[in-house]
């Protein structure tokens, strides 16, 4: 029988990191966890002005929540068709977790930018 305060940990690496000015995640009653990082199994691109995480070999930067399970229902909705929500190993203070990410699963055309984190390109772009 699932509980509805069911809460899950989330890992975030693009526009829905408090850090790059969104209140979403804390508006859907999830509690930020600090600054964590993946495991180095990733690469960080932009898609047009969209960040995604694809299988590479470089640590990504980014934030770890404790969300409702029932928040996922808007989430995968907003993160749209080519984000498949898996299970990722990350790094929180110093200790290996496993929490949920959205991986970009759409096409690549080979136009994609890597960027070392988001919230830097971000101050680049000057916003």
């Amino acid at each position: 029988m699932e509980h509805n305060d069911e809460r899950e940990l989330l890992f975030v690496y693009g526009t829905l990191m408090q850090e790059a000015g969104s209140g979403w995640l804390a508006e859907l009653g999830g509690k930020p966890k600090g600054k964590a990082e993946t495991s180095p199994h990733w690469k960080l691109i932009i898609i047009g002005a969209v960040p995604a995480i694809i299988p590479g070999n470089k640590r990504i930067p980014g934030e770890l929540w404790e969300i409702p399970k029932k928040a996922f229902i808007l989430l995968d909705q907003y993160e749209g068709f080519y984000y498949q929500r898996r299970k990722i190993s990350i790094i929180h203070k110093g200790k290996e977790e496993n929490a949920w990410a959205w991986v970009w699963n759409g096409p690549l055309t080979g136009d994609e930018q890597e960027i070392p984190s988001f919230t830097q390109f971000m101050k680049e772009k000057g916003c």
